[in-house]
């Protein structure tokens, strides 16, 4: 794709799907998500970030579960000790 050319209907409600997501997630004191580990390509999000415990990995899954038009979440999260989080 490059700057000239208008997004397709996929890419345009990828964009969307991400955008409402990292909105969900900024709103969320406890989320420490970057943008940069978001990524959505064809109704699927796919995180990839840290955690410490399951309860909160599994909060960021259902969070991207619920914005409409995710048709999938791959998990690509690893979990982490306390003290590598600094």
């Amino acid at each position: 794709m490059t700057i000239d050319q208008p997004l397709s209907s996929a890419e345009a409600d990828d964009r969307s799907i991400r955008e409402k997501l990292l909105a969900e997630l900024r709103a969320q004191r406890w989320a420490e998500v970057s943008p940069a580990n978001v990524i959505v390509k064809d109704g699927i999000v796919h995180l990839w970030s840290s955690y410490l415990s399951e309860r909160e990995k599994r909060v960021l899954v259902v969070a991207a579960e619920n914005i409409p038009g995710v048709r999938r979440v791959e998990d690509h999260m690893r979990r982490v000790g306390p003290t590598l989080l600094g």
